[in-house]
């Protein structure tokens, strides 16, 4: 089995990249791949319950990200300088997260086969 994370920094809207990286994540987990997912800097967007993909011509993922510990996968990491940048909080999140700081998360990557950036 492999061990792989999942850094989502695009911005939800504009960029399917974050909906590309969901996809990859929950497929992986699928096929039996240990996956942690981080949303940083503008992915952690990705995140907040303030959202309306319905008023642009976009899919919505929120009930994906909703449903990865059926895929096994932990809750998402969330840099604690990332919600001090954008005033905000994990009460501002429709799910549940885990924040570490970004020297953490480093060491984190270190020790995993392989990160994919979205």
């Amino acid at each position: 089995m492999k061990e792989i994370v999942f850094i989502i920094k695009s911005p939800p809207y504009g960029t399917h990249r974050g909906d590309d990286g969901l996809t990859a994540a929950m497929l992986l987990a699928a096929l039996e791949q240990k996956i942690r997912i981080a949303f940083i800097g503008d992915g952690v967007w990705h995140l907040t319950k303030a959202q309306n993909p319905q008023a642009l011509p976009l899919k919505a993922y929120t009930q994906a990200l909703k449903s990865l510990n059926v895929y096994d996968i932990a809750p998402p990491f969330v840099l604690e300088e990332d919600l001090q940048h954008y005033n905000l909080s994990a009460e501002d999140f429709f799910i549940s997260t885990e924040t570490i700081k970004t020297k953490d998360l480093s060491l984190l990557m270190e020790n995993k086969d392989a990160s994919m950036v979205f």
